[in-house]
């Protein structure tokens, strides 16, 4: 079982993939990743990360999170 780590969001507590949502915002991702919202937005623009747009949001499929943090484990 993949553990998260922890967030001090007071929305919600990113510690267990499997409590996560099944679609994922771009705050989600920064905070699951550790990295800052311009980190989140850069990796969510390149061509190789997996998203829905719907409207104007840009959602991730936590399944698709999990395919592409396998793939790119070694980068």
């Amino acid at each position: 079982m993949l553990k998260m780590p922890k967030t001090t969001s007071k929305s919600r507590k990113h510690t267990d993939f499997e409590r996560l949502s099944l679609l994922l915002t771009v705050k989600d991702i920064s905070e699951i990743l550790r990295i800052s919202r311009a980190g989140a937005y850069n990796l969510i623009n390149s061509r190789e990360f997996p998203k829905v747009k719907v409207g104007k949001r840009v959602l991730i499929e936590k399944t698709d999170l999990m395919r592409w943090l396998q793939q790119n484990k070694h980068v």
